[in-house]
C-alpha cells in the first residue's frame, strides 16, 4: 500500500470534515429560525383560549443573538450642570437641596429647583418635573404627533438623536409617555432609556437611565422564539378578565437591573412584552426566565 497516498487522503478527508463542521456551526450561529404562518395562528388560538389577546405584531425572524458588555453611565458635578442648564436653562438663582434616600437602593436625592421646575439626581437616574403646566386640559388636546415634536425637541436639546433611538409610546387617561431607548445594531436596550411623559400643556416630566455600550461579549446563542415564551407566559398571566398585549420587542437588557451597577456588566437578549394598561414582563431569550 502507498502509505503516502493514503495519509494525503486521510488529510484531505479530515480537513474536508472539519470545514463541514465548521461551516455547520457557522450557519447555526448566522441563520435565522423563522416562524411560520400557521405557528402564528396556532399561538394566537392557544392564546385565546387562555383569556389573552394579541394587538400587536409578533416577530417572526429569530437570529442568534451574543452578549454585550455595558458599562455605567457616570454621573459627576459637571454633568448635574449640565443636565440642570439643558432642563432650566441657567444655574442662576436655582436652588439645590439634598433629600435622604427613600428608596431600597439607599440612594439620596440632590435637588436643583426653580420655579415650579426641578432636576432631580438620584443614583444614576435623573429625572426632571415640571410643576407649573396647566392642569385644565386632558388628553384628547394632545395627539401623538404633536407629542412626538415635543419629545424629539427634548431630546435634541439635551444633547440625543431621536433618529438613532428606538421609539416606544405608553400612555394613560392623563398623559403620553415616549420611551426612546439606545439601540446596540439596531437593537433596543432596554436598561438604557429616556422617558418623556407629555400632558396637554407640554412635557411634564423626563426620566432619564443611561449605560455605556461596549461591544459583544463572546459568541452568538440561539435564542427561543416567541412561540416558546408565550406558553411560559401563559403561566404567569391569571387571566379572568380578558389581557391584550400591546407590544412585543426583542432588545438587550441586564440580568439585575435593580442591582449596584458600579462596574461593567453583561446585557442579555430580553422579550420585552408590554399588556395593555402598561404592565412589562422581561423574559430572558436564552432561557425562558422571567426577569424581576
Amino acid at each position: 500500500m502507498d502509505w503516502t497516498n493514503a495519509k494525503n487522503k486521510l488529510i484531505i478527508l479530515f480537513l474536508g470534515i472539519n470545514i463541514l463542521l465548521g461551516w455547520a456551526n457557522y450557519r447555526k450561529v448566522t441563520s435565522a429560525y423563522v416562524l411560520k404562518e400557521s405557528q402564528v395562528q396556532d399561538i394566537t388560538n392557544v392564546l385565546e383560549q387562555n383569556n389573552i389577546f394579541i394587538d400587536s405584531p409578533m416577530p417572526k425572524k429569530y437570529k442568534p443573538l451574543p452578549k454585550i458588555t455595558v458599562f455605567p453611565f457616570q454621573i459627576d458635578s459637571n454633568t448635574r450642570e449640565d443636565y440642570v442648564r439643558k432642563f432650566l436653562g441657567t444655574l442662576d438663582d436655582v436652588k439645590v437641596s439634598i433629600k435622604a434616600s427613600d428608596n431600597r437602593e439607599g440612594n439620596p436625592q440632590r435637588i436643583y429647583s426653580k420655579g415650579g421646575e426641578e432636576v432631580i439626581f438620584e443614583g444614576e437616574r435623573i429625572y426632571y418635573h415640571n410643576k407649573a403646566l396647566r392642569v385644565d386640559a386632558n388628553l384628547d388636546d394632545l395627539n401623538f404627533d404633536e407629542a412626538k415634536k415635543l419629545a424629539n425637541k427634548c431630546l435634541i436639546q439635551l444633547g440625543y438623536s431621536p433618529k438613532k433611538m428606538h421609539l416606544q409610546l405608553g400612555s394613560n387617561s392623563d398623559n403620553l409617555r415616549l420611551n426612546y431607548f439606545d439601540k446596540y445594531k439596531g437593537i433596543p436596550i432596554f436598561d438604557s432609556y429616556i422617558g418623556i411623559t407629555i400632558s396637554p400643556g407640554g412635557i411634564s416630566e423626563v426620566e432619564i437611565h443611561k449605560v455605556e455600550l461596549g461591544e459583544a461579549a463572546g459568541g452568538k446563542k440561539e435564542i427561543y422564539p416567541i412561540d416558546q415564551i408565550f406558553f411560559y407566559l401563559i403561566k404567569l398571566i391569571s387571566a379572568d378578565e380578558p389581557v391584550y398585549i400591546e407590544d412585543i420587542t426583542i432588545g438587550y437588557g441586564l440580568e439585575n437591573p435593580k442591582g449596584a451597577h458600579l462596574i461593567a456588566e453583561k446585557a442579555l437578549p430580553f422579550y420585552q412584552i408590554t399588556l395593555k394598561g402598561g404592565e412589562t414582563y422581561h423574559i430572558n431569550a436564552y432561557s425562558s426566565g422571567i426577569r424581576e
